[in-house]
């Protein structure tokens, strides 16, 4: 093992490139103009490999305090325009050296805590003794994210476990929808607007009207209420079936193929 790690010390260090990295490519960091993105906060910039920035996105943001995991087809979305730019400029392929990247970040205990706190203790040492919270992850579960990117690095991406069927990847947001929307149904209309009808028209059959069964006082409230509920109901549906296909657009990325709300739509019927 420390062998290993030695040579992955040892290609880190020898890395060919010479990109002008920003150092800190976290979001908050970027403006979005009318002319395309521009970067600010670039106190931590140098000369590098820039697969080193590249890795950002698998290894989850390692100097920002919000961490994210990006889907495999964002990454890819994100990845190819290097590979496509180095094979314009170069006339050949990228040098596969995205894995090593990912494995350098991974032994950076620097990138375990805050700006102000690096290099001032081995914070990777302290990971099994103590844990600690920094933006919207402990260290711990950084380096599992990290753990992560490293054993299944670019390479054998497509070794991933095959895509889950799409009951599995929607979970209950269909039957929650479903339910919202039959509560809606029976709220507004079979226990609201039609025995407001009813009552309108002086029909004497009660049958199975709720509001018709309270005493006269209090007929009026339980019409108003389940004409309410029966709104309700019909908000809470589209705003789940909203909430499922915003998941499904950041979980795919936009990639190709079946599209989130067909995949919602098809659970549907």
């Amino acid at each position: 093992m420390s062998g290993e790690l030695d040579d992955l010390v040892n290609r880190l260090g020898q890395a060919s490139g010479h990109a002008l990295r920003h150092g800190d490519p976290c979001p908050g960091n970027d403006l979005h103009t009318a002319t395309g993105i521009r970067f600010i906060d670039c106190e931590q910039a140098s000369l590098g490999s820039s697969l080193m920035e590249l890795a950002y996105l698998r290894i989850g943001f390692p100097t920002c305090w919000r961490v994210t995991s990006a889907s495999e087809p964002l990454l890819a979305r994100a990845e190819s325009p290097y590979r496509n730019e180095w094979r314009t400029l170069t006339g050949s392929h990228a040098q596969d050296g995205l894995a090593n990247a990912c494995a350098g970040w991974l032994l950076r205990g620097d990138a375990l805590v805050e700006r102000a706190r690096r290099e001032s203790a081995d914070h990777l040492a302290r990971i099994p003794h103590r844990d600690w919270t920094w933006g919207t992850a402990t260290p711990r579960q950084r380096l599992v994210h990290r753990l992560g990117a490293v054993a299944l690095p670019p390479s054998r991406a497509g070794t991933r476990a095959p895509p889950r069927s799409r009951s599995e990847r929607l979970g209950p947001a269909p039957g929650l929808m479903w339910t919202a929307a039959v509560a809606g149904i029976v709220g507004l209309f079979r226990q609201g607007l039609v025995p407001l009808g009813s009552k309108l028209n002086g029909a004497p059959d009660k049958v199975w009207f709720l509001a018709l069964h309270v005493p006269e006082p209090g007929q009026w409230t339980v019409i108003a209420v389940m004409i309410v509920i029966g709104f309700a109901g019909f908000l809470c549906a589209y705003l789940v079936y909203r909430s499922e296909e915003c998941r499904l657009v950041a979980a795919t990325g936009g990639a190709g193929g079946e599209t989130p709300t067909e995949s919602f739509r098809g659970v549907l019927r």
